[in-house]
């Protein structure tokens, strides 16, 4: 079973814009409940913790321990390559990319990842690879779209899960969840409703490399920076 909590196993998540929409036939804690689409404004993470001896042109990778039963399923050095094969052009003004810890809320509204304020959050995975969906099976469009990275769909004990192994996990972070919330920032003047469909093409784009030739690479510096209870404890 995975230990994600009883309300968490009925929210039927939107994959495209990685938030998180319940539907009118689900409910939490036996609480019916009307459709509903989680913002970015209902968990908005802690500030990131800048070093403020750093130029303005390094993207800061801010570390936090991942919580009891998760784990970040990329690491920073992993994070810092695939920054190299991005064109510089997306990454102009990107202050950080956050590796978050776990949190009752983020349990129970779950997302992969999240673009705010110049920001991207990368949120932990379950340590057991699973993330419970829904109780009625996912529509094709949600199952295709995660089966390209591997994901396989089971369904156990009345409810459908998605279910990764630790390498096509990783592919996942890397080239889909991190690659679509760098599309959110080069595109963050857009309207709303235009920026979904813009980051699923720039992801698509991406993948078949079509900006390999068209732009150039990432000359961007990173830094590494761990926390512990919002408090550096090393950098590097």
């Amino acid at each position: 079973m995975s230990n994600l909590t009883p309300s968490n196993r009925f929210i039927f998540r939107k994959i495209y814009s990685r938030r998180l929409c319940t539907q009118n036939k689900y409910k939490f804690f036996g609480i019916p409940v009307k459709e509903k689409c989680v913002d970015d404004g209902f968990d908005i993470p802690d500030e990131p913790i800048y070093d403020k001896s750093d130029c303005d042109n390094v993207i800061r990778i801010i570390v936090e321990e991942a919580g009891k039963e998760y784990f970040h399923p990329v690491s920073p050095y992993e994070i810092t390559e695939k920054l190299e094969e991005i064109p510089v052009e997306f990454l102009k003004g990107l202050k950080a990319i956050r590796l978050c810890s776990i949190t009752r809320k983020k349990k129970i509204f779950y997302r992969f990842g999240m673009y705010l304020s110049e920001n991207i959050y990368l949120y932990p995975f379950s340590n057991d690879l699973k993330l419970a969906i829904s109780d009625s099976k996912p529509k094709p469009s949600m199952t295709i779209e995660f089966e390209k990275f591997c994901g396989k769909w089971v369904f156990e004990n009345g409810f459908w899960y998605l279910e990764f192994d630790k390498d096509s996990l990783k592919n996942f972070y890397l080239n889909n969840v991190l690659i679509h919330e760098i599309a959110h920032h080069y595109d963050r003047a857009s309207k709303e409703k235009d920026r979904e469909s813009f980051a699923d093409n720039f992801v698509i784009q991406f993948n078949k490399g079509e900006f390999s030739n068209k732009f150039e690479k990432s000359q961007i510096k990173t830094k590494i920076i761990f926390v512990n209870n919002n408090k550096i404890v090393s950098h590097r």
